[in-house]
């Protein structure tokens, strides 16, 4: 039986999200060399930034990015985020899904490509935009 921890999200200025269970600035590239590993029990909340970046806040005061693969489309707007069931922890360097509910075309996965530890969700906020930036100007 799978389990699958839902997110609903939230409006109040920023996308937030509420769990129901539970410096490289400018580049794009993702480091996988020293894996980030976070147990999906430890998350606290969802914040979906663009349709490429997720903040995830996480039990004692952690925060991490996830960087999606293009092609998100709806993830900043989705109703709910989820994480399905694997054996307990996501790693940077595992590929794991997310699952969203995007009200236009239902339930869809997007793949995990990286994960980070940041300081707060002001720093994800700025390193997705910096990213963001930085692919459009090429």
């Amino acid at each position: 039986m799978k389990r699958l921890i839902l997110c609903s999200v939230l409006m109040s200025g920023a996308l937030l999200g509420a769990c129901a269970a539970g410096d490289q600035a400018g580049s794009a590239a993702v480091d996988r060399s020293d894996p980030v590993c976070l147990s999906d029990y430890d998350i606290r909340s969802f914040s979906p930034l663009y349709d490429e970046f997720i903040y995830v806040e996480g039990l004692r005061d952690t925060h991490y990015l996830f960087t999606m693969q293009r092609g998100c489309i709806g993830l900043r707007s989705a109703q709910t985020i989820g994480i399905p069931d694997r054996p307990g922890r996501i790693c940077s360097n595992s590929l794991e899904d997310v699952i969203y509910h995007d009200i236009s075309r239902g339930q869809t996965s997007c793949r995990i490509l990286g994960i980070e530890r940041v300081s707060s969700r002001d720093e994800a906020r700025e390193l997705a935009e910096a990213r963001r930036q930085a692919r459009h100007e090429r």
